[in-house]
């Protein structure tokens, strides 16, 4: 469940949220700057070849075979991805996306048009920088760099070219480049960076759709075409042969979209990519390996040519178009990878340019936030007044009592929140501390806590569990009506700034000691864990998304994971950094970490964890340092400082 605990160097002048992201627009073009700095209108070039023009559809329009989707008709899919984008409130500048696709183009084709094109038309170029720098490029490339369609020609006539010779070319599009006639074609790699530092804005997105299966899997033909030997005027064997490349295929350009999404910031303009597979799925794009708009989902139906049942989205063989409709996808293939677009899309959409939406001036800091979902935050305030959003809407905060700062926050749902309230009492000086909770609609209390020391984390499963540290070696916790307080044994409790507890369950949580020593808790005792491989640095967070599964943070930026009941460290993060100060994880696979970059109160930025590396993320200036954040799903994080709320989306 999502925690969070007072930033020690967290200013105390104004109230901030900021949503932060990869797609923050550095450099942008003079067509998109007045645009994105008013209202945030998001660019988009939508190239290809045949796969992304639609020429599988009817009433496709040029010699291109275009699928515009004009009157509702013949829509390709990025056609279809900014249609539903569109519903769910983004908003796209004028003429987005701006459709370039071209049956049979080649990668060499994006900057430098060539002739033979369809019905001998020059293939057009479908870049140039007059046209400016995308927000986002969406394209299917590397079909027709191999010369798929007259692969697929090859076996229905004379039989399919050699098996070795066809990966051959698959292995040469990601090394050397391939030739088509005297033409080289540069490789993969090299232009994956030549569209990310020509042709998109610093920070932007570049998604790669992948290749449709034209044909079912064989064994698993109808009985009746089994019998006869034939799908499409394909035999199995040539459907095996077309089925393997093409599965090469994709998984080639997803490694090398995967490789290029290493390479250092700089050297590819801080693009990041983001490799679609529209047959079975990959989990780092977050689609369901079951999700009905894969071609072969897990469960359910399948969509190539000759699968049971009749359902297939793609065109068999057409006399009349040899070249373009046959074996292509038809409007429910469009319609469905562009489905499968929209999820990945709407992702990277929450990844932008901060902006702008609360504002308020005082001289009580945020200090705290916590997340459940996307539509839903609780924030606190260093005069312990919180303040919630209900979709985008924030309240004003809620003075729950004079003097008392908000320690500590959880939220396990809309419905719940519990926020931890500290104070000193003068002039004596003594440290009193209470609680406050929110049912969905207003705060109650505050009720006071018997402790003796600063109050460092909490995180609720529920509205009747909840766990917290203290600064005296103390674990509290709270049963729906009254905290009670349990001793740690062995080994110190939490320090002030330093303690972090979270828990999956009522059954499984973690937390961290001033010592950096993690205990576990397996639902009836809490374990000591001296001999983790903490290498350097103090071990400061701990984040438990799921049951069995934590990540931890160091303070000089290496990561701690958990799975299998074994520890691992990873020492990646990427300098330059001071301090990493706050952690949030909505899985093992994506966390967002605050990360002070330069102390005096310079640029900080938020950077985010994929599982295995740090990443470069979106740089802020913030009117104080940034601290806590949370971060409720896969690429939408939200952090506080000290200034006012801005997100990017």
């Amino acid at each position: 469940m999502a925690c969070a605990f007072r930033s020690t160097v967290v200013g105390l002048s104004a109230a901030c949220v900021v949503l932060v992201s990869l797609m923050v627009v550095g450099a942008i073009s003079s067509r998109d700057a007045a645009a994105d700095s008013s209202s945030h209108l998001i660019s988009w070039l939508a190239a290809g070849d045949s796969y992304a023009s639609g020429a599988g559809l009817v009433n496709t329009t040029s010699t291109c075979a275009r699928g515009t989707g004009v009157n509702g008709k013949s829509a390709t899919w990025a056609i279809v991805t900014a249609r539903q984008l569109t519903q769910e409130g983004r908003n796209f500048s004028q003429g987005s996306p701006d459709l370039v696709a071209c049956t049979g183009a080649i990668t060499d084709e994006f900057f430098t048009g060539h002739s033979g094109g369809l019905l001998g038309a020059p293939h057009p170029q479908q870049w140039n920088a007059a046209m400016g720098r995308f927000n986002f490029v969406t394209f299917s490339f590397g079909g027709d760099d191999l010369g798929f369609a007259s692969i697929i020609q090859h076996c229905l006539s004379t039989g399919c070219p050699p098996d070795a010779a066809v990966r051959l070319k698959i292995h040469q599009l990601a090394t050397t480049g391939v030739f088509k006639g005297s033409l080289l074609i540069p490789s993969y790699p090299t232009f994956l960076n030549h569209v990310a530092t020509s042709a998109v804005t610093t920070g932007g997105n570049v998604v790669v759709m992948g290749y449709p299966e034209v044909v079912e899997d064989p064994a698993l033909w109808p009985a009746a075409l089994r019998v006869i030997g034939l799908c499409q005027g394909l035999s199995p064997s040539e459907a095996d042969l077309i089925r393997g490349w093409a599965g090469d295929l994709n998984a080639t350009i997803g490694n090398i979209v995967a490789r290029v999404n290493a390479e250092p910031y700089a050297q590819r303009n801080g693009v990041h990519f983001t490799f679609v597979d529209p047959v079975t799925a990959r989990a780092s794009t977050g689609i369901s390996s079951s999700d009905a708009n894969l071609f072969e989902p897990a469960t359910g139906t399948r969509h190539e040519l000759c699968s049971a049942g009749n359902n297939s989205w793609m065109n068999g063989v057409s006399p009349a178009h040899p070249t373009t409709r046959s074996y292509h996808p038809d409007q429910a293939g469009e319609t469905a990878m562009g489905k499968l677009a929209a999820e990945v899309m709407d992702g990277l959409l929450n990844w932008n340019r901060p902006r702008t939406i609360y504002s308020w001036t005082g001289h009580n800091a945020m200090s705290v936030i916590s997340c459940p979902t996307t539509s839903f935050c609780a924030a606190g305030n260093f005069a312990g007044g919180p303040l919630v959003m209900h979709g985008s809407t924030w309240s004003q905060p809620v003075a729950l009592a004079k003097g008392y700062l908000v320690d500590a926050l959880s939220c396990s749902s809309a419905n719940f929140c519990m926020a931890i309230l500290g104070t000193f009492e003068v002039p004596s000086d003594q440290a009193v501390f209470a609680y406050s909770t929110y049912d969905g609609k207003s705060w109650s209390g505050p009720e006071s806590i018997s402790a003796s020391y600063p109050i460092g984390g909490v995180s609720c499963v529920s509205s009747t569990y909840c766990v917290a540290v203290d600064g005296g070696g103390n674990l509290l916790s709270y049963d729906g009506s009254t905290w009670r307080s349990l001793s740690l044994s062995p080994g110190p409790g939490p320090g002030p700034g330093f303690g972090s507890v979270s828990c999956a369950t009522t059954s499984f949580c973690a937390l961290v000691d001033n010592q950096g020593i993690l205990f576990t808790y397996n639902g009836e005792a809490w374990l000591g864990s001296p001999n983790i491989p903490v290498s350097s640095g103090t071990l400061s967070e701990i984040q438990c998304p799921s049951v069995g599964s934590c990540v931890g943070l160091e303070s000089n930026g290496n990561i701690l994971t958990l799975k299998n009941s074994t520890w691992t460290e990873t020492r990646t993060i990427q300098p330059p950094y001071t301090r990493l100060l706050g952690l949030s994880c909505s899985s093992t696979t994506f966390c967002g970490a605050t990360r002070l970059i330069m102390a005096g109160g310079g640029p900080e930025d938020v950077v985010t964890w994929d599982g295995r590396k740090w990443s470069d993320s979106v740089t802020v200036t913030p009117d104080h340092n940034l601290g806590s954040l949370s971060c409720p799903a896969r690429r939408f994080c939200i952090a506080v400082d000290g200034g006012k709320v801005v997100t990017g989306s």
